[in-house]
């Protein structure tokens, strides 16, 4: 389910100290986890919030989006240290990396933001880097995925390029994994 205003009660200061609301969505997950290939849930910006820190304790991966952008890049040490909180309670967490969001490849700042990113998380980074596009916000305002609204995009196919390294980065961890 997307995020919404409707989670807006729930975002508490202290999410750690709610044991029972914090696993919820995790025992739900796991009612219906045969059901699906994938679960997909997206969570509010602020990782600090139950919603948020409810879905990393549901779930085996994840990812974040980041903006080529100072307080977006600010916000890495909060992830790690939420993901780190989480795995407290889910240690099969697996943190598969960001991926750059919303970028504007005539905007120098975006350059050099992006450049100093990957020179600091290196492989956290993914390849795929998705645009800032019109055309994603008309899927957006018709309520469809880029790829439904519009799949000859070159948003779509940027978001099923990174879709892919998903789904590269998870296959090699459980590959990682039973090695171990």
């Amino acid at each position: 389910t997307p995020s919404s205003e409707h989670f807006k009660k729930h975002n508490k200061h202290v999410p750690h100290k709610l044991v029972e609301l914090q696993t919820v969505l995790r025992d739900f997950v796991t009612l219906v986890d045969d059901a699906c290939d994938f679960i997909m849930i997206d969570c509010a910006p602020d990782v600090s919030n139950l919603p948020t820190r409810a879905s990393l304790i549901a779930a085996d991966y994840a990812i974040a989006p980041i903006l080529p952008e100072r307080f977006s890049i600010q916000a890495i040490a909060g992830v790690d240290t939420e993901l780190a909180k989480a795995r407290d309670i889910n240690n099969q967490l697996k943190f598969l990396g960001y991926f750059l969001s919303q970028r504007r490849s005539r905007l120098g700042l975006h350059d050099a933001t992006e450049d100093n990113l990957r020179s600091v998380q290196g492989e956290r980074v993914f390849d795929t880097v998705i645009p800032q596009a019109i055309a994603v916000a008309d899927a957006q305002q018709m309520g469809q995925p880029i790829t439904t609204y519009d799949a000859t995009t070159q948003a779509a196919k940027l978001t099923a390029q990174l879709a892919a390294e998903v789904l590269t980065r998870i296959a090699n961890q459980s590959q990682h994994r039973r090695a171990a």
